[in-house]
């Protein structure tokens, strides 16, 4: 049997320990709503209709490095939620009231559903109380920076100071393309169960997408000085689209603003 040395150990404990704190992002949150996650598929899921909530929940984790959540959740009493945070970049389609507990400055207005959000993280625990009647929808990936690593120097960068620099809400160009594939990974919200492969094919799509928006908005800024800084005054944003997941978007947002309605 072959020896197995130090530097070998220690880095496969590393990965076994940040593929632990992957859990951290979503197994406290699930099991205050008293939901218990199956393996179906690639994917975790779980339901549960109790005193506290109406919950439905979707994990994918995408290797070691990253992790895309979806739940749908209706609120049935007041309640204090516990969330823990990783430093990593985090990209999320939400409810209203979801929104409004994402760490961004918040926009001037919101839908029902559908408002995107994009955000660095840093490692912390939030307690924030949820009020009786609140939707909490949401279909976000997030990135630990390890995760940039397969990525050009270059685009590294740019991931980097995304999470450094970045938390706010997306504009509309990028916004509705993220909300239709964001939606389109999860069978909460129209679309169907992924293989982790598949799934992976659209987090790496999803964060190629933001990057370029960011290289881009920055040029923007630089060319176009004070208050004529607007970043929809350039080009449109040329995305890398799965057209017959665009096409099926405008069906699925039409359905999930009916159902916020009801």
């Amino acid at each position: 049997m072959d020896a197995i040395g130090p530097g070998v150990f220690g880095a496969e404990l590393g990965r076994i320990r940040k593929t632990e704190h992957l859990s951290e992002l979503y197994m406290p949150q699930v099991e205050q709503f008293g939901v218990k996650l199956e393996q179906r598929g690639d994917a975790l899921v779980g339901s549960v209709s109790n005193e506290r909530a109406d919950a439905a929940v979707c994990v994918y984790r995408i290797g070691d490095f990253g992790i895309v959540t979806s739940h749908r959740i209706l609120v049935k009493r007041d309640m204090l939620f516990c969330e823990h945070a990783l430093p990593g970049l985090s990209v999320a389609s939400l409810s209203a009231d979801s929104l409004a507990l994402c760490p961004i400055d918040q926009p001037a207005r919101t839908r029902p559903t559908g408002n995107v959000a994009i955000f660095g993280q840093d490692t912390r625990e939030l307690t924030t109380p949820l009020r009786a009647g609140s939707i909490q929808n949401a279909t976000s990936i997030t990135l630990l920076p390890e995760w940039f690593n397969h990525w050009d120097p270059k685009r590294m960068r740019t991931a980097r100071l995304i999470m450094g620099t970045v938390a706010e809400a997306c504009p509309s160009d990028l916004a509705t393309w993220l909300d239709t594939t964001l939606h389109g990974m999860s069978p909460l919200f129209g679309g169907k169960l992924l293989s982790s492969g598949a799934a992976a094919q659209c987090v790496d799509r999803i964060a190629s997408n933001v990057a370029t928006w960011h290289v881009e908005r920055e040029r923007a800024e630089q060319e176009q000085p004070g208050d004529q800084r607007f970043f929809h005054a350039r080009t449109p944003l040329k995305l890398e689209v799965d057209e017959r997941r665009e096409a099926a978007g405008g069906q699925r947002r039409g359905a999930d603003d009916e159902q916020q309605q009801t």
